[in-house]
Parts: structure tokens; sequence; C-alpha cells
């Protein structure tokens, strides 16, 4: 089967959800307790999500509003001292959720396949950039591949970004992740599975699991910067404005070019970074599944003293806001 068949026969349905804690975001709960052959379990751990490529320096580059009575899983040892410099405590280190998705055995990487990853919005922002401008940028890539593919967040694809343009240029889209997706992280390694080369325009967790995934990956040189105007709907926008602006900071051209500058080709001349992402993701700390369910407080021996921890802390947490 072609590229379209085999994305439209191997991706799982969309299936939308509230997550209840962290370890949900993704459906990373349900894909561990689908393996483990376990229903569905309250996690009483929290689990970073994502890909942090920039330095720390804020302790709201986690999700500290997530921090459970049982333990923060961060990916590496620089984030748990990072951590347990702001008097956090209980953490333990098992690489990013991602590191644990299996791939699926019957996905062929399709010979000739680019996969385009633009930046998106979410629920709470609301980014603008020229579509169009930047679809005409990649257009030359047509006498260079057969297929070439949009990777559409699933929140842009409800708002109707990119995808006006890319009918009108003829260019093909697949729908990926969101958090409160059951199926986002065996979408989006599916995804990855089926493209030899991935090209973005601004950095993102896309890039890193994409190198690990063995695909070809590079970051444009027509790059797409954030502006303060797209982060009005944070919750953090009038709280703590400067993370906000250390956080565009970050994502510039400028700072991505100091720190990840070997990325930066065209999709042609973009290489295999296979032991990049390997380091980056924390694969090294991957934990044996067998100690996921003591590790989220999965056990029925913890469960009372777990859902007494985390009564206290959101009795404690109402009275320092």
């Amino acid at each position: 089967m072609n590229i379209s068949e085999s994305i439209n026969h191997f991706l799982p349905e969309i299936e939308i959800f509230l997550p209840k804690n962290e370890v949900d975001y993704y459906g990373f709960s349900y894909y561990l307790s689908h393996s483990l052959n376990f229903k569905y379990k309250y996690s009483f751990s929290s689990w970073v999500h994502g890909w942090i490529f920039n330095e720390l320096k804020y302790i709201e580059q986690f999700n500290i509003a997530q921090y459970s009575p049982l333990y923060k899983i961060v990916a590496n040892k620089k984030q748990k001292r990072f951590l347990n410099n702001h008097d956090f405590h209980n953490i333990e280190i098992a690489g990013y959720p991602y590191i644990y998705i299996k791939n699926n055995p019957q996905i062929k990487k399709i010979k000739n396949s680019l996969l385009i990853i633009p930046p998106h919005n979410t629920n709470l922002l609301n980014h603008k950039w020229d579509e169009e401008k930047y679809i005409q940028s990649l257009l030359y890539n047509k006498n260079n591949y057969e297929f070439i593919f949009f990777c559409i967040h699933q929140e842009c694809y409800k708002k109707n970004k990119w995808v006006k343009n890319l009918n009108k240029y003829g260019i093909n889209f697949v729908v990926g992740a969101n958090s409160n997706d059951k199926n986002s992280l065996l979408r989006t390694k599916y995804i990855f599975q089926h493209f030899e080369t991935v090209h973005a325009p601004t950095i993102g967790a896309a890039i890193a699991y994409a190198a690990f995934d063995g695909c070809k990956v590079s970051l444009s040189e027509d790059y797409l910067e954030y502006k303060i105007d797209g982060y009005i709907g944070h919750p953090l926008y009038k709280e703590k404005k400067e993370y906000i602006e250390y956080e565009i900071y970050t994502k510039s051209k400028e700072y991505i070019k100091g720190k990840y500058d070997f990325l930066f080709s065209e999709p042609k001349e973009s290489k295999k970074y296979e032991s990049w992402a390997y380091k980056e993701l924390g694969a090294e700390y991957k934990k044996d599944m067998r100690e996921i369910p003591k590790l989220l407080g999965w056990e029925n021996r913890d469960k009372f003293i777990l859902y007494f921890l985390k009564y206290i802390n959101t009795i404690k947490r109402a009275f320092t806001k």
C-alpha cells in the first residue's frame, strides 16, 4: 500500500478524554495500562512530558502544579538536581514517556518521503504565522521528494490552521497529537515510522522524537519565531511574564542556532541523530516496565496512604495560594 493508505491503516483513532494527572497526558497512562494488562489506574506520581530543550532556569519549565504525593519523574540527572535545588524531593529519573512507546514492526519507512512539522497552538495559545509564505518556501521540495506531508496538531486542525493553504498548494497532511487524546503517543510514533525525513521551522519535541525513531531531521533556515501576543491566554502571562519571555527567547532562531546549530540544513542534506536523541530523551534511564506500577503508585497496598497524602497536598496548596 502507498503512504496514505498505510497511515490511514495503522494510525489509531483520536479518542478525546480529560486527563486526571500528568501521566495521563497524550494517553501515556492508557498505553502503560494496556502494555501491563491493567485497567486504567490513577497515577500518584507526575511525569515530565515533551522535551525540555532549553537551559533550566525557571521551575515553571516543569509542570509544578502536578507535583504529586509519590514521585516527580524526570528525564535525567540534571533535571533532578535542578528540582532538588528548588526544594522538590522524591525525584525519580526514568527518561521521557516517549521512549516507552514501542514501534509497530508492520510499519515500514516509505522511501523518498518528507514530513514537515509546523509550529502549533493549544487551547490556551493563539500564535499566528504567515502560513502561505512558509509553505511556498518549501515547494521546491516537490522536485526532491515523491511524498510530502505536513503533520498538523489536533488543535490547529480544529481551528483550520494550515489546512486551507496546504489544500491550495496540493500538499497532503496528517493529524498528529494532542495532550487530551488517549492515542497521541502511538499516533506520533506511527507517523514518524512512516517517514525517512522530518523537517521543522521551529524547535520542539517532534524533532527529538523523530530522530529517536530513525528519521533524518533538520530545522529550517526559514525559521518561524514566536511572539508575546500568542501567549496572552497563557495562565502565566500576567503572573510570571519573565518566564514567558524566556520561553520565547529560547525558542528563537538566535538561541537555537547557538545550541543546536547542527540541526539547521535543507531536508535533502539532513542526517540521522539517533544517539543524540537517545541522550536528549533520557533513554539511558529507561525503567523496566515491571517497575512502572510501583513507580506510579498503582499497587493496591499503596493506594490508601497515597490518596490521603494527595488530599493533604490539595489542602496545603489551597492555603498557599
